[in-house]
């Protein structure tokens, strides 16, 4: 095995474990059923490869940020997907906040957070969107303000902007870009805003901020122009109002380790 695939094995490993021990450290925990829950954590559809993650069906809000933002669609591999979305479950249940804001990013990340990461508070509060770390009393001792955009060089189709926030790893996007293409249907469905491929443990997303109908074959191009600007292992990459017919109410495009923006 190579020491890639030693890497990307690790990681996997690491993201069910995170899952697991979330899932087994809360008392209430045995008392959510794996399948079945009404409403559901999840689905799948012999139509549509991979799962569909359903944040919005444990609760309507997260840290003041509406949930459905961050519901998002993962293939070919949604096992680590599925096991995150439980222990999010169960860690809103506890009510313990810092296992809820672990089991968040876990589950937005497909499942592949590792072991480092998840103890890792300063990481955790920086990879909170927007103003969703004002809701999280510990992240108020950490500096949430990072060098979140550089503009990139103009080489590229699209208006890249970098951020240091939500960073996956060019392989990762690589197989995002080689899956879009391998896409069994044509067309994103209307909701959720992200499609996210979690392989060997690694996870990439693409998001979009508004709901446009769209294909796949343009988020691959979107995907490639990106691979040839952006050092996706140290930045996300943000393309602003590029996604819709109307230009000044067009939706952002953001590809990055998890399934809601780059910012």
């Amino acid at each position: 095995m190579s020491g890639k695939k030693v890497a990307q094995a690790a990681a996997s490993v690491a993201g069910v474990a995170i899952g697991i021990a979330l899932y087994n450290q809360i008392p209430v925990a045995a008392a959510l059923p794996v399948e079945g829950a009404s409403p559901s954590l999840y689905e799948t559809s012999s139509d549509t490869p991979g799962a569909f993650i359903y944040l919005s069906n444990v609760s309507p809000t997260i840290f003041g940020a509406p949930a459905t933002d961050f519901d998002y669609h993962v293939s070919p591999e949604p096992a680590l997907a599925i096991e995150a979305i439980q222990g999010y479950a169960s860690a809103v249940s506890s009510g313990v906040t810092d296992d809820v804001l672990t089991a968040f990013l876990n589950v937005t990340m497909a499942g592949t957070m590792t072991a480092d990461q998840a103890a890792d508070l300063n990481w955790k509060c920086n990879e909170l969107s927007g103003d969703m770390a004002a809701s999280v009393d510990a992240c108020a001792q950490y500096s949430t303000v990072q060098e979140r955009s550089v503009d990139i060089e103009k080489r590229s189709r699209w208006s890249w902007v970098r951020s240091a926030a939500h960073v996956a790893n060019r392989g990762a996007v690589q197989i995002l870009y080689g899956a879009l293409g391998n896409a069994a249907y044509a067309n994103f469905p209307s909701s959720p805003r992200s499609w996210c491929n979690n392989a060997d443990g690694s996870n990439a997303c693409i998001s979009w901020s508004r709901v446009e109908s769209w294909n796949h074959n343009y988020a691959q191009q979107m995907v490639s122009d990106a691979l040839g600007a952006v050092d996706f292992d140290n930045w996300s990459a943000q393309a602003n109002r590029i996604l819709g017919s109307k230009k000044r109410a067009a939706a952002d495009v953001c590809i990055s380790n998890r399934a809601d923006g780059c910012t």
